[in-house]
């Protein structure tokens, strides 16, 4: 009798908030009203549905959930409180997108995920620990340094895309590259690393 090997079943996670961010900046100062600028803005809800359909039809996928930072403070803030203290706040325009881009996201047919007191990429790296343990492989797309920074020190066998749609496997290029994003993440949080 021979036993047939199943291919493993494939966990897609997209960092939402890096997405988000990232077509808001992206695309132009779109508006339900076309240049009314006192209507509501619509541009990172059309850039992120764009992104959303266009992995789907690209990464096929077992399971998939779009991953958000919960609004309000994280345990990390408590911790430390200056963590983030020199990023810019969130521009009105993008925060007035947010809830709709969670509902349309939901109506695509994404599980939502949103963790008080837990940034995205921490949820996520959580849920990718748990998808090698029942031996899933993880498809993770994000752009953040936190992100970059987790994939490359996890034994996790992942797929990473991000800004550059970077695509890889471990390798040398990407652990130096993984170094530099950690540095510049905790440059960007207000975090040092003391030795």
């Amino acid at each position: 009798m021979s036993e047939t090997c199943l291919p493993p079943k494939i966990l897609l996670l997209v960092d939402g908030s890096s997405y988000l961010y990232r077509a808001f900046h992206a695309m132009p100062d779109l508006r339900a009203i076309p240049g009314d600028p006192s209507s509501a803005p619509t541009g990172a809800i059309r850039g992120m549905v764009n992104m959303l359909q266009k992995l789907r039809r690209d990464v096929p996928s077992d399971y998939a959930a779009c991953v958000f930072d919960a609004h309000g403070p994280t345990f990390r803030d408590a911790i430390y409180p200056a963590y983030k203290a020199q990023r810019s706040p969130m521009p009105e325009d993008l925060r007035a997108q947010i809830e709709p881009i969670h509902e349309l996201v939901r109506l695509m047919g994404w599980k939502v995920l949103s963790v008080p007191g837990v940034e995205a990429d921490d949820v996520i790296g959580t849920l990718a620990v748990g998808a090698a343990q029942q031996g899933m492989q993880l498809v993770a797309l994000g752009a953040s340094y936190d992100f970059v920074s987790f994939l490359a020190s996890s034994s996790v066998q992942t797929r990473c895309q991000g800004a550059s749609d970077l695509d890889r496997k471990a390798s040398e290029p990407f652990s130096i590259l993984a170094s530099f994003t950690m540095t510049m993440s905790g440059l960007h949080k207000n975090v040092t690393k003391r030795c």
